[in-house]
């Protein structure tokens, strides 16, 4: 929740939230090659549920969020459309 409030503050959108690990490194791949500022935070669900008491099985997932800067939201979703 910090991590979302800082972003916003210092001017950063989130661009995308994926389960898939690979689309997760391409979109970064893309970024990086069209010269785009991006963050990122990887959320593993699976520590969350261990500190809220509840494991659920062998359920490991993480959960990958990309962040660009406001001023180059359209552009960053044009090239990851491509």
């Amino acid at each position: 929740m910090m991590n979302t409030l800082l972003n916003l503050l210092y001017g950063w959108k989130e661009l995308t939230v994926t389960t898939n690990e690979q689309v997760y490194y391409k979109i970064k791949d893309q970024l990086a090659a069209n010269h785009l500022k991006y963050q990122t935070n990887i959320v593993d669900q699976q520590s969350i549920n261990r500190k809220r008491g509840t494991l659920l099985g062998n359920h490991h997932q993480k959960m990958y969020y990309i962040y660009v800067k406001k001023n180059t939201y359209n552009a960053a979703v044009h090239f990851i459309r491509q």
